[in-house]
């Protein structure tokens, strides 16, 4: 995440601090804010992380925003912190761009309450249908394109494959799209080897805060120091 010293002002004052109750203060920087205010980026305000959780544990109603923009965080901070203690990788902005940008879109294609969408409507009403949210997620990103000017100027064809292909993991990208990146990428969102990546981090810590059972609270922070590719 850069330090306000090496950006100019103008760039210091169109981004945003968000203070998050998981993370505190975090920087979103004026590309990942022109996705965020995107109407297909901010309808995850309306859709609850826990879907039915809360008739049990009532404090349960964060939702898919600010679990999105935790992801954004801890895929850069994961970066951050690979690129830092091992320079011989030679991470460029690019990757940070990638990686950031799937974090923050990786939830994108969710439906209503959440995963009870994915396995029980769908699964229900089109039982032929192998749907996955991280499916509606490529799609939606697609269609947010269309529909920002914006944003469909900040990514390419190429980076907009890339990106999808880190949402839906290394084992359901095409072939074509992994070769073009470096293949400790797919590790860091969306984990296909062994589940271990930042979406877990965020919401390992995020659901248990707001459950109400803070004494099972998960801390990611020595794990993403310690992060090393191998």
């Amino acid at each position: 995440m850069p330090c306000p010293q090496d950006m100019d002002s103008c760039e210091l004052f169109s981004g945003k601090n968000v203070n998050d109750p998981i993370h505190g203060f975090f920087y979103l920087n004026p590309d990942v804010l022109s996705f965020i205010d995107t109407p297909q980026f901010q309808r995850l305000r309306g859709l609850r992380q826990l879907a039915a959780s809360y008739l049990v544990y009532p404090g349960a109603v964060h939702t898919r925003f600010e679990h999105s923009l935790g992801v954004y965080h801890l895929a850069d901070k994961m970066m951050e912190s690979i690129s830092y203690a091992q320079p011989s990788l030679k991470v460029e902005d690019r990757h940070f761009k990638y990686i950031r940008l799937a974090g923050l879109l990786h939830d994108l294609g969710h439906g209503p309450f959440s995963h009870c969408f994915d396995h029980l409507f769908i699964g229900t009403i089109r039982p032929e249908r192998k749907w996955a949210h991280e499916e509606g997620s490529c799609r939606m990103l697609e269609f947010l394109l269309e529909q920002n000017p914006r944003c469909d100027e900040i990514l390419d064809d190429k980076d907009v494959k890339i990106i999808s292909s880190l949402i839906l993991g290394k084992d359901k990208a095409e072939k074509g799209v992994c070769s073009s990146v470096p293949s400790y990428l797919y590790d860091i969102v969306s984990n296909s080897r062994n589940s271990i990546d930042v979406d877990k981090f965020d919401y390992l810590a995020r659901d248990s805060q707001y459950c109400g059972v803070s004494s099972l609270s998960f801390d990611s922070t020595r794990l993403i120091s310690a992060a090393r590719v191998i």
